[in-house]
């Protein structure tokens, strides 16, 4: 996502998918990560790093 612009409807997602991690067992988490596109995971990324300013 170099020099790219997120969407908003991909940035909402992952942060909702972000609140799901915290109550999902391990075993889902997992299988929901490999289901993720690269962009997912790296957006997903983006949020654990900067939180909800993904602007940094």
């Amino acid at each position: 996502m170099n020099n790219k612009r997120a969407s908003i409807e991909l940035i909402d997602e992952m942060a909702k998918v972000k609140d799901d991690f915290k109550i999902l067992p391990k075993d889902i988490i997992e299988s929901m990560l490999e289901d993720m596109t690269a962009e997912e995971k790296d957006m997903l990324l983006r949020l654990y790093i900067f939180g909800t300013n993904i602007d940094q």
